[in-house]
């Protein structure tokens, strides 16, 4: 996974602007669902239509169940859940008062994708990559 210096000015504890550098990963390649769907074609005996009938399906079944304040767990993916956010009131008694919306879709992968996290090889995206590198 390719990187850069990423810059941040902050104040410290004293009220002093600080800069600090940390890494962030670049991204160089967002896979489309047609790309995907290509690649499991070719490891499976699935047909395109198939994939894309499925996919479109588990949208729909998260369209269905997050507004009702479900979870959704796909084995070997993760959890989707739906978080929200309101006004603040004084009292319970101001109920009426409250302006709840939906605040994020929020994504919890699972463990087997977490573990992927322990694995990862890292390189600074201003330097070259060695044969040995790209293999």
């Amino acid at each position: 996974m390719e990187y850069k210096i990423w810059k941040k000015k902050f104040k410290n504890a004293q009220n002093q602007e600080q800069e600090k550098y940390f890494a962030c990963k670049t991204t160089r390649v967002t896979v489309t669902t047609a790309q995907l769907i290509e690649e499991i074609v070719l490891r499976s005996s699935f047909s395109a239509g198939d994939i894309k009938g499925v996919l479109a399906e588990i949208n729909t079944s998260l369209a269905i169940h997050l507004p009702l304040g479900h979870n959704v767990n796909i084995d070997d993916l993760g959890t989707y859940s739906m978080t929200i956010t309101s006004n603040m009131i004084d009292s319970p008694a101001d109920i009426s008062k409250l302006k709840i919306r939906g605040n994020r879709i929020v994504y919890k992968p699972a463990s087997s994708l977490l573990k992927l996290l322990n694995n990862i090889h890292f390189l600074f995206a201003g330097e070259k990559q060695t044969k040995k590198e790209q293999e």
